[in-house]
C-alpha cells in the first residue's frame, strides 16, 4: 500500500456527484455533525426568505438542509484537478444532413 492517499478520481467525483442527493434523505440525527450548530450562511437565510407559503419551523429545516448540502460540496470544490488531465470523453458530432 502507497504511503500517501490515492488522489479521487473522475469516476470517484462522478459517483460522489449522483450520490448526493440520496446523502440529502439521510436524517439529520444520523450525521456525525449534529453537534456543530453554526448560524445558516446569508444564501440560505436569503433562498428561505423567497419561498413563498413556508412555516418558521419549515424555513429553519430549509436553512439547515441548504448548510449540510453546502458543507458536502466543499469537498467537491476543493478538489484540484491540474490541467493536464485529458478530458474523460470525447465529442463527435454527426454529420448533417444539409449539403
Amino acid at each position: 500500500m502507497p504511503p500517501f492517499p490515492r488522489p479521487i478520481t473522475r469516476r470517484a467525483a462522478g459517483k460522489l456527484l449522483a450520490a448526493l442527493p440520496a446523502a440529502a434523505a439521510i436524517p439529520a440525527w444520523a450525521s456525525p455533525s449534529v453537534a456543530e450548530d453554526k448560524p445558516p450562511s446569508a444564501e440560505a437565510d436569503f433562498i428561505a426568505a423567497q419561498e413563498p407559503g413556508l412555516s418558521p419551523q419549515e424555513r429553519e429545516r430549509l436553512k439547515k438542509a441548504l448548510g449540510e448540502q453546502d458543507k458536502a460540496l466543499t469537498t467537491i470544490r476543493e478538489f484540484k484537478l491540474d490541467t493536464g488531465v485529458g478530458p474523460a470523453w470525447h465529442f463527435h458530432p454527426l454529420r448533417s444532413k444539409r449539403p
